[in-house]
């Protein structure tokens, strides 16, 4: 005789929110929806109904909205609408170049740092050095000397950046080295290579990834700063920073012309934090424990 035993109610939806657990937060989910629409729009520029951004026509200055252009033309005639879609690109591809480059050379120098104690010293005083010099200053210092291009510019931004990635690697690394377990590895002959490579690499994950998005949305307003002070991007390359540049001339006249890629930093930076809440919230066990209680 079989027995038949009813399934627990709260068995389906257990199985339901284990899914997309990353996507329970509605910073992340928020984010993500936002920064994947700007992404997309990046990618598919040329397929957005634009023109070309560069192109000039002193003739048709300061035109408002219309079929021909639909934000409207700037001070040289340049579409602004078309300069909007394609000054997407640089921001997002200088936000993704410089956490990638921070977060990589600066978890290296920061795992190196605090597994292997005798060049601990040596490589902080060097990164005490770096955070001593003012971020827009280094890019400003790094740009005169070499040149404003794509390449300089996200190397300018990146560099100060590492620093502070690699306390944040080794200050993970500190604590862990201090566990049972990485006690008993060491006393078991284990090499160091492997023990960063096993036992810290995924201690540092978490907190990198949180990390990352924090330097992706400060480099865009970093580039964006620069081009406003006319040394980031050339002014034929569109960026938002050196359209609102441009705008300053005539904003009494058009103040949507700075309004507009203004309100277009604003609202990626704004994503980028939101994913960068919501990842540190649900990466690190302790801050959601305390959040739980307060809640």
């Amino acid at each position: 005789m079989s027995v038949m035993v009813a399934a627990s109610p709260d068995a389906a939806p257990k199985r339901t929110r284990s899914l997309p657990r990353i996507f329970r937060s509605k910073a992340v989910l928020f984010g993500s929806i936002v920064l994947g629409a700007l992404i997309l729009i990046a990618i598919f520029a040329s397929a957005l109904g634009v023109v070309d951004p560069a192109a000039v026509q002193p003739r048709l200055r300061l035109k408002p909205p219309s079929a021909a252009a639909w934000l409207g033309t700037d001070h040289l005639g340049r579409d602004v609408y078309s300069r909007l879609i394609y000054g997407s690109r640089v921001s997002l591809l200088v936000g993704g170049v410089v956490a990638l480059l921070a977060v990589v050379f600066g978890a290296l120098l920061g795992l190196v740092s605090g597994a292997v104690r005798w060049v601990d010293g040596l490589l902080m005083r060097a990164m005490d050095g770096v955070m001593a010099i003012p971020a827009i200053l280094f890019a400003v210092a790094m740009i005169g000397a070499l040149g404003a291009d794509l390449v300089t510019i996200c190397i300018a931004i990146a560099i100060p950046e590492i620093p502070r990635v690699a306390r944040l690697v080794r200050s993970v690394v500190l604590t862990v080295r201090e566990e049972p377990y990485i006690e008993a590895a060491v006393s078991m002959g284990t090499r160091t290579p492997t023990l960063i490579a096993r036992h810290m690499v995924p201690n540092v994950l978490a907190p990198l990834i949180a990390q990352a998005t924090y330097i992706a949305s400060s480099a865009i307003l970093i580039e964006a700063s620069l081009s406003f002070l006319g040394i980031g991007m050339p002014d034929e390359i569109p960026s938002w920073g050196n359209m609102m540049a441009n705008a300053r001339l005539v904003f009494q006249v058009k103040p949507m012309l700075m309004l507009l890629p203004g309100l277009c930093i604003v609202l990626t930076v704004f994503a980028i934090n939101r994913i960068g809440d919501g990842l540190r919230d649900l990466l690190d066990p302790r801050l959601a424990k305390s959040v739980g209680r307060l809640k």
